[in-house]
């Protein structure tokens, strides 16, 4: 847009120093006159359009940045959050292992009491107790390795999220970094 009133302004300049030519030397030196006020003109909105442009390359690159900033930040939470959910994961698989030791320890006792109550001698119920132990060591290495597979998947989506954040980061400084050389070779262009 401002190269299009550059334009206008100088065709306007240069069409009024031809017209004065051609109309004749009385006239040419007005119409001189004009077209050097017109060309001043252009120079001062040349200079205006000059600025108005820095500003909004200036405004553009920190905007551009702060998109960067802010995608890196939001990326920095997510991470948090996979941690926490990670921890969370942790502590309910803590709480299952620790409820498998509680209903061993029920049906141990139960087992002993039915063998009491049978008239049986209660050391006879070791081989169903270690039936039982035999589960609940089974289920217990699950439920561990199922939190370690957790807490690793927690870890890599943190990491995938970090990485995200700096990719955006990145890509916000080299768009910005060209925009501010785009605005660099406009003006070299312009002189």
């Amino acid at each position: 847009m401002a190269e299009v009133a550059i334009g206008l302004f100088s065709a306007l300049s240069a069409g009024a120093a031809s017209a004065a030519t051609a109309v004749g030397t009385g006239l040419a030196g007005a119409a001189s006159a004009v077209g050097t006020g017109l060309t001043g003109l252009t120079a001062a909105g040349s200079s205006a359009l000059g600025i108005l442009q820095g500003v909004a390359t200036v405004a553009s690159v920190a905007s551009t940045l702060v998109g960067g900033i802010g995608s890196a930040a939001e990326a920095e939470t997510n991470a948090r959050l996979a941690q926490i959910s990670g921890d969370a994961d942790a502590l309910a698989t803590q709480q299952k292992i620790l409820d498998i030791k509680r209903d061993l320890a029920v049906k141990t006792g139960e087992a002993r009491v039915a063998f009491a109550g049978s008239g049986l001698d209660i050391s006879s119920a070791s081989a169903v107790e270690g039936n039982l132990q035999d589960e609940a060591d089974y289920q217990t290495a699950i439920e561990q390795q199922n939190a370690i597979q957790q807490k690793q998947m927690a870890a890599l989506r943190a990491s995938q999220y970090r990485s995200s954040g700096a990719v955006d980061l990145i890509s916000a400084s080299a768009k910005a970094i060209g925009q501010a050389g785009g605005y660099g070779l406009d003006i070299a262009k312009r002189g």
